[in-house]
């Protein structure tokens, strides 16, 4: 019974995540925190990609909430799950996500020393600024996009279109990836036809044929 609770409840999450700018509910995050946690999935590796850039999205929307979403969570969270939530915050490098980490090492020791650590880090490159190198890259673009909904994630994935050969993940990666969430969100799919004509003509073809094949799937 525990099981199917827990299977139940991370679905719920992984959905709220998913459609998170469709309708956004902060209300959900600390019963999210607590169940990705509880299903060992805030910082598991295959998935904290994932988390770091959507909360730091969702925290950098609501500075003013972190305090009373984070405090009552930290003694039950593992030290790299603490991590977890601490680099997410510092991800969103702003002043009140600077303030928030003050305040939250005060609440638990080791959390105090990490962020410390952080503290003598350069600022973190926004993401949508970063080469696209790597799937955990692309990842953290489509999280981010999740949380806000906001185009200029998928113009990234649009300009890498075109770099292939410049350090950029394999062209077939980024089309499929962009092929596959533009399924599920029609929004995507409305950047994608805004800016066809903007494109040179090999993204142009491309972006022309993905929205034929959405075009069949709807």
């Amino acid at each position: 019974m525990k099981l199917l609770k827990s299977l139940s409840l991370i679905r719920e999450i992984e959905q709220w995540m998913f459609h998170y700018y469709q309708s956004p509910n902060p209300e959900f995050v600390p019963k999210a925190i607590k169940g990705l946690s509880f299903a060992n999935k805030l910082a598991d590796k295959d998935a904290v990609t994932h988390n770091l850039y959507f909360f730091c999205s969702i925290f950098r929307a609501h500075p003013d909430r972190i305090i009373e979403w984070i405090s009552p969570l930290i003694d039950s969270l593992s030290l790299t799950e603490k991590h977890t939530i601490a680099t997410a915050l510092w991800l969103s490098d702003t002043q009140d996500a600077r303030n928030n980490l003050k305040q939250l090492g005060g609440f638990d020791h080791d959390l105090k020393e990490f962020i410390k650590y952080l503290s003598l880090e350069p600022p973190p490159i926004k993401i949508e600024d970063r080469s696209i190198e790597n799937p955990s890259i692309l990842e953290a673009i489509w999280a981010s996009f999740m949380a806000t909904g906001t185009e200029k994630y998928v113009f990234r994935i649009i300009s890498a279109l075109d770099a292939e050969g410049t350090g950029e993940i394999p062209l077939d990666q980024l089309k499929w990836s962009l092929k596959m969430m533009g399924m599920s969100h029609p929004l995507i799919r409305s950047i994608c036809a805004a800016r066809l004509a903007q494109q040179p003509p090999n993204v142009a073809a491309i972006l022309e044929g993905l929205s034929q094949e959405w075009r069949i799937q709807d």
